[in-house]
């Protein structure tokens, strides 16, 4: 799916039950790594927080982490058209969080990863109650700001002054899953991947009708002539080819942006 710089196309989007047969991405799911808060930013834009030290303080694997946000991303795309043009919130909440060798490259791997998704990330919030981190992610969004144009703000502090600088950013306090103490809460995230979890197995119990493909032709009588179309082949467009249409899919896609 994704390599450490690049990222392929996918065949169709990332399913919960996908993560699920991974034992590794399940294990990260439940612990609650990356949460979809259960409101929204002042502007109406869905949050999205990872919690890197929700993995009892050890650091996640890099490739399972990627296909998680991919996941969160194109559920967040999901919640509504709004979204598709207010865009989402995301925010690293690293207090406490492990450090890794190679955090630039991975840092790096993540914003790619933000980039490319099928929802526009307006804004990116990093926290840390470590100096040293501050200025990693500093060095992270340097260099990814001006490719993938990403609004990035970097609070360094505690848990309570960090949330503070975020509610000046239209961030409520109540939209984090979190107490006053720092810890994370999951009462929520769990309901909301047990609500996702229903809806996928509903939609595999009751597979939609397909009808045949049809031409409507309108006159101004408001006379309708059905016409059946006979479809040989589904043509699927490559990585050279040019896809006309609106939205954020079609201005990066590789043949679009190619050419």
């Amino acid at each position: 799916l994704i390599a450490m710089k690049r990222i392929e196309i996918l065949g169709r989007d990332i399913l919960l039950s996908d993560l699920d047969r991974n034992e590794t991405d399940r294990k990260y799911m439940d612990c609650g790594y990356i949460q979809i808060a259960r409101k929204r930013d002042n502007v109406g834009r869905p949050v999205l927080i990872v919690f890197p030290a929700a993995n009892n303080g050890q650091i996640v694997e890099y490739s399972s982490a990627l296909r998680i946000y991919w996941w969160a991303l194109q559920t967040a795309a999901r919640l509504g058209a709004d979204v598709q043009r207010k865009g989402a919130v995301f925010i690293w909440y690293g207090i406490d969080s492990p450090r890794h060798p190679k955090e630039i490259e991975r840092g790096q791997g993540y914003f790619n990863t933000l980039a490319k998704a099928a929802i526009h990330v307006s804004g990116v919030h990093g926290i840390t109650n470590i100096p040293d981190f501050k200025v990693t992610f500093d060095k992270i969004a340097i260099k990814s700001s001006a490719k993938y144009v990403l609004r990035l703000q970097t609070y360094l502090g505690s848990h309570q002054g960090c949330r503070a600088n975020l509610a000046a950013f239209g961030i409520s306090k109540d939209a984090w899953p979190i107490d006053i103490h720092g810890n994370i809460m999951l009462h929520d995230h769990r309901a909301f991947i047990a609500k996702i979890r229903a809806q996928e197995e509903s939609k595999k119990r009751k597979p939609l009708a397909k009808s045949p493909p049809q031409m409507v032709l309108e006159a101004k009588d408001d006379t309708r002539l059905v016409f059946p179309l006979k479809v040989d082949r589904c043509l699927q467009p490559g990585p050279q080819d040019i896809v006309l249409g609106r939205g954020v899919r079609g201005k990066r896609y590789p043949g679009n942006i190619r050419f």
